[in-house]
């Protein structure tokens, strides 16, 4: 399902042009003289240089009652990302009724004409699962779903009504793109994330059919994993909500497009989705993963950053929050109408076995998740926004719903990641949504499914065995099979390449010695590397 490109630039110019008064580009009737009127500025970009405009002065007459175009002429390279919005100033005018009700010295008539440059919202249908019987709209924003009609499906059901990522270092530094959830189109959201072309396209790439690595049951036979995978590119917090009104009100039309907030942030993310796999990595169907490769474009460093996200999910009456850190997974539960236990949530990859912070392939799991009342949720200028960056500095952790008098549909927020930026520097992470059916009552399923997602992505390696933990039986396993051609890594070859992530995969008794070292000698954490990335070199990397 494509979001309708005119109605979203309908809505969002409608939305950032009202009320703005700003430096004018000319237009004159019966005149060829410019006049350029200095006016309060609100669209800072009106500031810079117009040579974009091809015609800063235009002639245009009229006669009584009669309706005319307005065309000016622009080199559409050259206009910059977001809305521009100016006032054509009439220079020259003979219309007495003009001046009827007005008073001493009447400003001049004017004509809005607003530019818009970058891309437009899109969506583009990603299909997973077996028997692609799941669904997600992929946005060209780090968006997830918006109002229940466009989002994830899991067998049909649409449990996940709307949500999105944010990005944030300070309250004045903010990005995410998202509606307002008090009912309002895209003239009430917020768009502090913009797309951004990948290929020459603004609509997300789909790359269908893709292989996404091979699994086995039996360390003998190795199955391709087949999948589908979309890309797209956007960047982050060109809108600035701490101009000139100080309320915080982050709906506020006003807010301007400009640089003085940016993180400088630009991201490349690639969604990818299984339809095709082995038994053993079922779980992988039941979830989308979002690979981020997020970077620095300014050449500045960037303290302090953190990712998170607010998700409203529509399972049943209830909708408890938590967190499982040990498996990087935030997740809410309840019984759906039919009385089944529905587990939905997110899990950051990559996360590995190792504790310690010090080991240098740390790779640190989810940071908290925080139940929240609705009434704290994306509605207009209520919205939590102006504390999100707060929740990204808290602890590791789960947090409660606060305390409300009347009954309150509840949500989640989940602290995904935290990073401090060197300058240029490209991080990457990846985030899992997923759901699964949980019968037998608590939410059991969560630890298989980040194990199998967290190896999916490249890491849990050592894990030759597959029983989600490193012991003595992985050494013994792992010897057996390099020395004497018994059954490989299960279930994925790659985990039993321990010590040359990074630089090729090789299978050899430096292996051996290397989770030996880890599990007797207190040596570093097998070393895993992201899948499908500019930074994942494998010999067997997808």
């Amino acid at each position: 399902m494509s979001v309708s490109l005119d109605e979203n630039a309908d809505a969002i110019v409608d939305r950032l042009t009202k009320d703005f008064v700003v430096g004018a580009a000319v237009t004159s009737v019966d005149a060829e003289t410019p006049f350029i009127a200095p006016q309060k500025v609100i669209n800072r970009a009106a500031l810079a240089d117009m040579s974009w405009i091809v015609t800063p002065t235009l002639t245009l007459t009229t006669t009584p009652g009669e309706v005319k175009d307005l065309t000016v002429v622009v080199n559409q390279g050259m206009v910059g990302r977001g809305v521009f919005p100016f006032y054509a100033q009439f220079t020259t005018m003979n219309d007495p009724d003009y001046w009827l009700d007005t008073y001493d010295s009447p400003p001049a008539p004017e004509a809005l004409i607003t530019f818009m440059g970058g891309c437009l919202l899109d969506t583009t249908n990603l299909e997973f699962g077996t028997g692609l019987v799941n669904l997600r709209n992929v946005y060209n924003v780090l968006r997830l779903a918006t109002g229940g009609t466009a989002g994830f499906e899991w067998d049909g059901d649409r449990y996940l009504y709307q949500g999105m990522y944010f990005m944030a270092v300070s309250q004045h530094r903010i990005a995410l793109n998202e509606r307002d959830w008090s009912g309002g189109d895209e003239s009430t959201g917020w768009h502090s994330f913009l797309p951004d072309k990948y290929l020459g396209e603004c609509k997300p790439t789909l790359d269908p059919a893709v292989t996404l690595g091979a699994a086995s049951a039996d360390g003998v036979t190795y199955t391709n994993i087949t999948g589908n995978a979309v890309t797209y590119n956007a960047i982050d917090s060109v809108q600035n909500f701490a101009f000139n009104s100080g309320t915080w009100d982050w709906t506020d039309g006003l807010a301007p497009y400009d640089n003085d907030s940016t993180m400088g942030l630009y991201i490349n993310c690639r969604v990818i989705g299984a339809y095709d796999f082995p038994t053993v990595v079922g779980q992988i169907g039941n979830a989308t993963v979002d690979i981020l490769d997020i970077t620095e474009r300014n050449g500045n460093a960037l303290p302090g950053w953190g990712m998170g996200d607010y998700l409203d999910f529509d399972i049943g009456a209830n909708d408890s929050t938590f967190g499982r850190f040990p498996y990087s997974a935030g997740f809410v539960f309840d019984r759906n109408a039919s009385g089944t236990r529905v587990v939905c949530g997110q899990i950051k990859l990559p996360f590995n076995f190792c504790n310690d912070v010090a080991d240098p392939y740390y790779e640190p799991t989810l940071v908290n998740a925080k139940a929240i009342d609705q009434d704290q949720g994306m509605f207009g200028p209520d919205a939590f926004l102006d504390s999100a960056y707060y929740y990204t500095t808290l602890p590791q952790d789960n947090y409660g719903h606060n305390v409300s008098a009347a009954a309150q549909d509840r949500a989640a927020y989940f602290t995904l990641a935290t990073h401090d930026f060197a300058p240029s520097e490209t991080y990457t992470v990846a985030i899992a949504n997923y759901m699964v059916m949980d019968n037998p009552g608590s939410p059991t399923v969560v630890p298989q499914v980040a194990n199998q997602l967290n190896k999916w992505m490249g890491y849990g390696r050592g894990d030759v065995n597959n029983d989600n933990k490193i012991d003595l039986a992985d050494i013994i396993y792992l010897a057996n099979w390099i020395n004497y051609s018994g059954p490989g890594p299960i279930p994925f070859m790659f985990l039993g390449n321990l010590n040359g992530a990074s630089t090729g995969a090789t299978y050899d008794n430096a292996d051996v010695m290397y989770l030996v070292n880890y599990y007797f000698a207190d040596g570093p954490c097998p070393e895993g590397i992201l899948k499908n990335t500019g930074k994942s070199t494998d010999a067997d990397n997808w």
